[in-house]
């Protein structure tokens, strides 16, 4: 057994070698994976996707790697056909791997309604990277190579830490497109300073990527991104069902309780956490799903008209935003037949999809309810914004990745109580994206050019 025999391998047991490159390779698969797991995270998607993902690009990289390097060097490997799949011959461009990340990234979010370019700012860099660590596995054969590794690495540092960041004015796609152009350069400077030897047609490959990033600056910059998918909570949000709910609770205290009990803390919490969770705080003697039961059965019971109202401006905005062409939705806490039925007493038919309690299996502030309404829409999370009026409903966008408004009607209201103002207090400590006091305010935001999820990106 002996380690670094010669300048491309790490070890040799007998005729048996491992090559510094393909411990470069495996150490930067790890790498970039870990990074990628961490920033779907931050996305809102489940570790899967992070998996199914990497396994595109690895796809679309390899293959596309190796067809530009057979492609630049074809006359000698149609001396002998058969060497063209003799992958263990190290003959990979990189900028063809570069692309083929590029059209795996759009092959996967094309077929998961997923945003090509706010995944493609996530997977150009980390090609990139991956890129750079696997060439340190050649670097001990040739020297002047770590003159790219070094350039290149900050140029990640760079893209990632600072360019792919949010900030005012910054279009999705302009990271990748920044990749590219970096990337370009780096290999026509080794090409001109002949830091990387290997390869006859390096300075096409660096043109090349230098257009695809140029032509992807003009793209960005000529085609606004699709308009985001906008859904609603609707207690609270769309309609003004405060007194309904109280008067509900009332009843229940003065049926098992006392209505003394029934205190301004207590009123507070019936708006800010789920149903049963109230039931089961305020009654725990009594069963918290039977509670629940009665409840919706006992609100079913009235017509409840005189006591349930509409948000000013809700009817005008949310048929403006329907003649745009938005898609909207409602997520919500009721029942979906809850829900339609007060969507029909309203006459508010403008919804593409409305996703009750019954629809989803954990509640708010958990992001179910969000995910499955755009998997309904066909539409992805990363370009969707989502209203509420509660901790929970916010909490919820942020889980999903969602752009979060919160809905506060008394923001501007004098007569605002005690009550309201730690409402208030709850929807600031969740950190929602905005919070508007009146459902007109969100024609202003939408004409904001920043990516529709909660980093903006």
């Amino acid at each position: 057994m002996t380690f670094f025999p010669d300048d491309r391998t790490l070890l040799m047991i007998g005729n048996f070698r491992i090559p510094t490159y393909l411990i470069a390779a495996i150490f930067a698969v790890i790498v970039v994976f870990i990074f990628l797991l961490k920033e779907n995270k931050k996305h809102g998607y489940k570790r899967i996707v992070a998996v199914e993902l990497f396994l595109f690009c690895a796809a679309g990289g390899f293959i596309f790697s190796r067809l530009f390097w057979v492609l630049g060097n074809l006359s000698e490997y149609m001396k002998y056909t058969p060497y063209i799949f003799l992958i263990t011959d190290g003959g990979y461009d990189a900028t063809g791997g570069l692309i083929g990340v590029a059209l795996g990234t759009w092959v996967y979010t094309h077929e998961h309604y997923m945003s090509w370019r706010r995944a493609l700012d996530m997977t150009a860099p980390l090609a990139m990277l991956m890129i750079t660590i696997t060439r340190i596995g050649r670097a001990m054969a040739a020297r002047t190579l770590l003159f790219v590794i070094a350039l290149d690495f900050i140029g990640f540092l760079i893209i990632w830490f600072e360019i792919h960041r949010y900030r005012e004015g910054r279009r999705r796609g302009e990271t990748a497109a920044t990749t590219f152009m970096w990337f370009g350069l780096i290999s026509f400077l080794a090409t001109v300073f002949k830091w990387d030897v290997r390869g006859t047609h390096d300075v096409i490959m660096a043109g090349l990527s230098v257009v695809v990033a140029l032509l992807g600056y003009i793209y960005l910059h000529t085609h606004p991104l699709d308009k985001p998918v906008i859904l609603f909570d609707l207690d609270g949000t769309l309609m003004d069902s405060r007194r309904m709910v109280l008067l509900c609770f009332g009843y229940f205290f003065k049926k098992y309780s006392n209505i003394k009990n029934f205190t301004i803390d207590k009123q507070r919490k019936v708006f800010i956490q789920p149903l049963r969770t109230s039931f089961k705080e305020f009654f725990p003697e009594q069963d918290d799903a039977k509670l629940a039961e009665e409840y919706r059965t006992y609100q079913g019971s009235f017509s409840w008209s005189n006591d349930v109202t509409l948000f000013p401006h809700t009817e005008e905005v949310l048929h403006d935003l329907w003649e745009d062409g938005y898609k909207l939705g409602i997520v919500s806490s009721r029942l979906t037949e809850s829900c339609d039925s007060w969507l029909r007493q309203f006459k508010l038919s403008y919804f593409d999809v409305v996703v009750g309690r019954d629809q989803y299996d954990k509640a708010k502030p958990f992001p179910a309810g969000i995910l499955y309404a755009c998997k309904r829409l066909k539409e992805g999370h990363d370009n969707c914004i989502y209203i509420g009026d509660s901790k929970s409903d916010i909490l919820a966008a942020k889980a999903a990745g969602c752009y979060a408004i919160g809905f506060y009607p008394k923001r501007n209201d004098p007569t605002a109580d005690e009550r309201d103002k730690l409402k208030l207090g709850e929807l600031e400590s969740a950190k929602p994206n905005a919070i508007i006091g009146d459902l007109s305010e969100l024609k202003d935001i939408l004409k904001e050019t920043h990516g529709w999820t909660y980093e903006k990106l």
